[in-house]
């Protein structure tokens, strides 16, 4: 849709608005909201209507049987699917963009019979409990509530549907069917009660909800598995219940404690007042409910995108498309509010002569609406990006809260005093929740929050221009984005150049790549260390530390700093220029204390580095105290020896033996080779083989291997590509009449080599070619006079590579105080946590052997 569609006089209006549009994500995201927004609106208008004309063809005291336990249908319709409505948000995108299709069909049937099992148990229970409890309960409520409580299988299927329909990008299969479809079957059957019967009673009304929500679930039902069948290739299930629940469980308890946070008030209203002011509230509520289908269109959209650019890793994307999105929110509903409030009087009038009394209400459950678009979905934020348990505590914190608040207000103040309860809780818990996204994804998430900013982002290019003839200002410069490194990469390539320690992760190209693909959890900055000014004004690059800020690390109250370790991370040394190694660290440590840092963490350095020895230094100099968390051992490569004197001289004779009869009797296969080369004239036909190799293998098997993940498929293609270019790639393979049997991704820097990568076809695994390529590539290293060792980046007391590369490199991990008052005790604590970590999994994994076994 363009603005020429539009009427003329609104054109220029379209046009603008169009033009602003520049974010793709969020252009994306507001577009379809539209629709969405359309299909809200239109339900809005039926919802309304319907409640117009039920209160009107009840009467206060029916219509407030109706609505008191309808409001339990739709608590309980939303808890019982055990928030797998909301985790197919997060699966289905994911399985679909790494083509799973065996786990995709898998979750849709689990998921859907977990549901309707829920949702049967749930009614059987509540039928019995409503029962038992039958002469405790107000007689008017008593059959209504049973045959409320047959609807919620139906109302928790059709949740879950929406979800997956939702998942899928089919807007209008999700919310056509729930809130158009059902309501407007709801009053047709209502009417039909009214019409034969001459009246409707709480009852007959909520049979006539039963029967417009089993119809609608069949429908959608019917519907949604042909679309399923057409997008999904066919695919024989496997099942993840333990992962999949695992995951919804923690998004049933956000969802249920929202609910209880939002409907608590028309619950106790029940034990309280009668239901002809149950009647009045719920139609106050039902208004101001206006105001939120623009916050819910554009969050409907935004969840899948949260998830897709977090698992990418695009912090800095994901930054402004949640900006946009409280924009585009929170203006929309300011003006709904104004709107509302002027019209409020004259449309709780439509519901009959005693509803004018809810009007006063209006003004405070407006005030809960606004307070959530100031702040937009910071639920669905959390929850997309790995933290629903700290929504769950906020929501049910903010829940308690509400209870309390209700039962110390409503008897006293009545209506006003449960309106009043419910905006207080919901104010708390989203300014509570606006918080926690700050301090765990480094996203302020508040409308008004460009007015804090202190100086707009410069460009790359702008940055690239002025950098020499600018030179940094302070000792430290922290970037943000890959996109930031551009214009430092020269700089970034002649500090490597010039640092005593390799770290080729840490280099311009490969660490560019990591930033843009591989970024979990805290956003990452990249702290640029700065020489003192020379005569001119001139800096160096003395010092490269890739970082993250993590709050809540450890259970601790204040942020930590920790050099960055991602997925594929086999060294974290810092890049730190020969010479001012110790200038460099104290500069760093000094960002630290500034910050208020618990502590930083230097995770997986070499012991003999110059950065290590360095860190020694100036941690005794400055009094700080370091705590080693991890020390150990991996194999490495380093000998004047040649390929026939190492191997006789470290490998015992019976292995010797051993390893030739592999290599003969592969050979009887077919013609064996060994290749090793810097990846050819098409390294990227070269790459893409490595990929496919390691997919056939356990990896695959097990939905690891890094063509199964496109972040980390574009991540592995980007580095190798551009060591290739650099003269930094090295690649290593063994075939079988031409055909690759076993593949390995190495990389140079400096004097040494860094094997990254190695994938086998496992059809041949009784031969060990994954061994018998490791035993050669060392034939080729140690015939190289580039290369002074190799690392093999192996984990310690490897079962393979510890048995034919005979040295060893020392790794270490540290953590070292800052000016923190009780930075020793966060450290101690840190520590002891780590420690304790490393040996549960070391016991675990142990286990898991034994069993295996």
């Amino acid at each position: 849709m363009t603005s020429e569609v539009l009427p003329r006089p609104f054109r220029r209006i379209g046009g603008t608005i169009s033009s602003r549009l520049g974010d793709v994500h969020l252009a994306g995201v507001v577009r379809g909201a539209a629709f969405v927004m359309g299909i809200r609106i239109a339900g809005a208008a039926i919802a309304l209507l319907s409640q117009v004309f039920l209160a009107r063809w009840m009467g206060a005291f029916e219509y407030g049987i109706f609505v008191y336990v309808w409001v339990w249908v739709v608590v309980l319709g939303i808890v019982v699917p055990m928030g797998f409505g909301t985790s197919v948000l997060r699966f289905v995108p994911e399985y679909r963009t790494k083509e799973r299709w065996r786990r995709l069909a898998g979750l849709l049937r689990a998921s859907f019979f977990i549901v309707l099992a829920l949702g049967v148990v749930t009614a059987l229970a509540g039928v019995l409990i409503v029962w038992t409890l039958r002469g405790h309960i107000e007689s008017y409520y008593v059959l209504p509530l049973i045959v409320a409580l047959v609807c919620v299988p139906g109302f928790a299927l059709m949740d879950w549907q929406e979800g997956t329909a939702r998942a899928f990008g089919w807007v209008n299969l999700a919310y056509i069917p729930s809130y158009i479809v059902r309501p407007l079957g709801t009053v047709i059957f209502a009417g039909g009660i009214l019409f034969f019967t001459g009246h409707a009673t709480g009852l007959q009304v909520t049979f006539g909800a039963l029967g417009a929500t089993v119809l609608t679930l069949i429908g959608q039902r019917i519907l949604l598995a042909r679309r399923v069948a057409r997008s999904v290739p066919v695919a024989r299930p496997v099942f993840h219940v333990r992962h999949w629940v695992a995951i919804s469980a923690p998004l049933v308890l956000v969802e249920g404690l929202f609910l209880l946070l939002t409907n608590t008030d028309i619950v106790l209203l029940g034990y309280f007042v009668d239901p002809d002011s149950i009647g009045v509230y719920f139609a106050a509520t039902r208004i101001a409910n206006l105001m939120g289908f623009i916050y819910f269109s554009l969050a409907a959209l935004a969840v899948p995108k949260f998830a897709e650019l977090h698992g990418a890793g695009k912090h800095a994307e994901l930054q402004t498309f949640v900006q946009g999105i409280i924009q585009w929110i929170f203006w929309p509903t300011l003006a709904a509010a104004i709107v509302l409030l002027a019209a409020g009087d004259l449309v709780l009038g439509l519901f009959g002569d005693h509803f004018g009394a809810g009007y006063p209400l209006l003004w405070l459950l407006v005030l809960g609406f606004l307070a959530r678009a100031a702040t937009g979905p910071t639920e669905y934020l959390l929850n997309m990006t790995g933290h629903q348990n700290a929504v769950a505590g906020a929501y049910g914190c903010a829940a308690a809260a509400n209870v309390a608040l209700n039962f110390a207000l409503v008897p006293g103040f009545g209506l006003t005093g449960a309106a009043a309860s419910t905006a207080i809780s919901i104010v708390g818990a989203t300014a509570w929740l606006a918080l926690i996204v700050h301090r765990r994804l480094g996203i302020t998430a508040f409308v008004f929050a460009s007015a804090f900013r202190r100086s707009p982002a410069v460009p790359p290019e702008a940055a690239a221009r002025s950098l020499h003839t600018q030179p940094p200002s302070a000792d430290a410069t922290v970037l943000e984005s890959a996109d930031a490194l551009i214009p430092y990469r020269a700089e970034i390539e002649a500090l490597a150049r010039a640092s005593r320690d390799v770290n080729p992760q840490f280099e311009a190209v490969t660490l560019s790549a990591a930033m843009a693909h591989l970024q979990h959890g805290a956003p990452v900055g990249v702290a640029l260390l700065w020489s003192e000014p020379a005569s001119d004004g001139t800096r160096l690059l003395i010092g490269l530390l890739p970082c993250q800020i993590v709050r809540g690390l450890y259970g601790l109250p204040v942020p930590v700093w920790r050099v960055w370790r991602h997925i594929h991370s086999f060294i974290a040394t810092p890049l730190l220029r020969a010479g001012y190694e110790q200038q460099a660290i104290r500069s760093f440590l000094s960002l630290v204390d500034r910050s208020g840092a618990a502590f930083v963490q230097f995770p997986l350095f070499e012991a003999e580095s110059a950065f290590g020895m360095a860190l020694d230094d100036v941690v005794t100099c400055q009094r700080r105290h370091c705590r080693e968390t991890d020390r150990h051992e991996r194999a490495l490569l380093q000998s004047n020896l040649d390929e026939d004197a190492y191997i006789s001289t470290y490998i015992r004779k019976k292995k010797r033996k051993e390893f030739n009869r592999l290599w003969n009797r592969l050979a009887d296969l077919g013609a064996l080779e060994f290749h090793a080369h810097d990846g050819g004239v098409d390294v990227a036909a070269w790459v893409a083989a490595f990929l496919s190799l390691e997919a056939r293998g356990w990896k695959g098997r097990r939905g690891t291997a890094m063509m199964l993940r496109a972040n980390e498929r574009a991540y592995f293609e980007a580095i190798c590509l551009g060591a290739h270019k650099n003269g930094e790639l090295h690649c290593a393979e063994l075939t079988l009449d031409g055909v690759p049997i076993a593949m390995l991704a190495s990389f140079r820097s400096g004097g040494g080599v860094y094997t990254f990568k190695i994938a086998f076809d496992e059809d041949h695994s009784k031969y060990s070619p994954g061994t018998l390529l490791m035993l050669k590539a060392a034939g080729a290293f140690l015939g190289d006079a580039r290369v002074a060792w190799v690392d093999s980046c192996a984990m310690p007391d490897h079962p393979m590579i510890d048995h034919i590369w005979a040295q060893r490199r020392v790794m270490r991990s540290v953590l070292v105080t800052s000016t923190h008052p009780l930075s020793r005790y966060f450290v101690f604590h840190a520590a002891g946590a780590i420690k304790l970590g490393a040996l549960l999994r070391a016991r675990l994994r142990n286990l898991y052997n034994k069993l295996r076994s």
